[in-house]
């Protein structure tokens, strides 16, 4: 069973404790960091402007503390494996449904951006951002 190394402790450190709750239960499962949680003015913008980011500050789930979001990324880092980002995907799905089970979600949803409109269908989307999770 994997754990969080203590550059990803602090990282969801920043994080809304419902997100804390449910990227341990994933790490459990399966490898995986925490690239982001908090960011500052300096990062958001600088992301909006790579456009890896489509707002910019202070409009990014990541930019109120707590966090609202999170960035998860399969350990040892392996940004381009979208096989391995939607092997995640399959086992926040799963935590977040037994979490809500165990009503642990305080009444918010959780998006994924590899699915922006919530239909389960991440191939209708122009925007990807396998990380990414937040919630609404």
């Amino acid at each position: 069973m994997a754990t969080f190394g203590k550059t990803s402790e602090r990282r969801l450190g920043t994080a809304h404790p419902i997100l804390g709750i449910l990227c341990k239960r994933v790490v459990a499962r399966r490898d995986v960091t925490v690239c982001e949680g908090w960011r500052d003015e300096v990062k958001q913008n600088l992301y909006f402007a790579m456009k890896t980011s489509k707002v910019q500050w202070p409009n990014s789930k990541h930019n109120v503390l707590p966090s609202l979001a999170v960035d998860l990324t399969p350990y040892p880092e392996m940004w381009s494996s979208v096989e391995a980002f939607k092997e995640i995907r399959l086992i926040v799905l799963e935590e977040w449904e037994i979490m809500e089970a165990e009503f642990l979600t305080e009444g918010f949803e959780l998006r994924h951006g590899a699915d922006w409109d919530m239909d389960g269908d991440t191939t209708d989307q122009t925007f990807m951002d396998w990380p990414h999770w937040e919630l609404i």
